[in-house]
């Protein structure tokens, strides 16, 4: 039985960690010669109007394997150690949770590390798999249909990080909340759960 003390956050790649988005407007550019702009991505599929899935997901890959993939916000690696790190005895974990394609996959982990951004477990859904099937009390994620799904979800929480591309989510049950950055969710948890913080530091 797992202690109920102990609170998973997954926490997603693209779009989260990562700004793929301002890499793809760039290889978008100079492998397919079309003039991409930033505002062009208000919705999540907006790829699709230029081009197949395929070769969306397959520029997505190149994009991480030649390493051109930037932070999404500056202190990523403090803000997750400071997460993992709060009370004693690893009462927050950490989850990278992606849907990255099998392609990509080492470069994810290699970006991971060059950035010193530590984690207790990483999984890599297959696209048909929701990520609330994973072991996860809290999500923090770019894409607004884990919104909804969050809502079927007694016991879970997530936090949508705030991107052109889900503004069309507006209204928010009760465990989930719409965010600037990842260290803006990561206040919050710690904020919701002081008494984890407590336990921790009286053991």
């Amino acid at each position: 039985m797992s202690d109920p003390r102990v609170i998973t956050v997954g926490i997603d790649i693209d779009g989260v960690l990562g700004d793929l988005n301002a890499s793809m407007v760039n290889m978008v550019d100079q492998a397919l010669g079309l003039k991409f702009k930033p505002e062009d991505c208000d919705r999540w599929d907006y790829w699709l109007d230029w081009m197949g899935k395929s070769t969306m997901l397959g520029l997505m890959d190149d994009c991480w394997n030649f390493g051109y993939v930037p932070d999404a916000e500056a202190g990523l690696s403090k803000t997750i150690q400071r997460l993992r790190t709060a009370g004693h005895g690893n009462r927050f974990r950490v989850m990278i949770i992606s849907k990255r394609g099998p392609h990509s996959h080492t470069a994810v982990v290699k970006w991971l590390h060059a950035r010193k951004i530590k984690y207790d477990s990483i999984s890599f859904p297959h696209h048909e798999e929701s990520k609330f099937s994973y072991p996860i009390d809290i999500l923090i994620d770019d894409r607004g249909k884990f919104v909804e799904e969050v809502q079927h979800c007694y016991f879970r929480a997530m936090y949508l990080r705030d991107q052109p591309w889900n503004q069309e989510v507006e209204i928010f049950p009760k465990n989930a909340k719409r965010v600037g950055t990842v260290a803006e969710a990561v206040q919050d948890i710690l904020d919701a759960y002081p008494h984890l913080i407590k336990v921790g530091k009286e053991i």
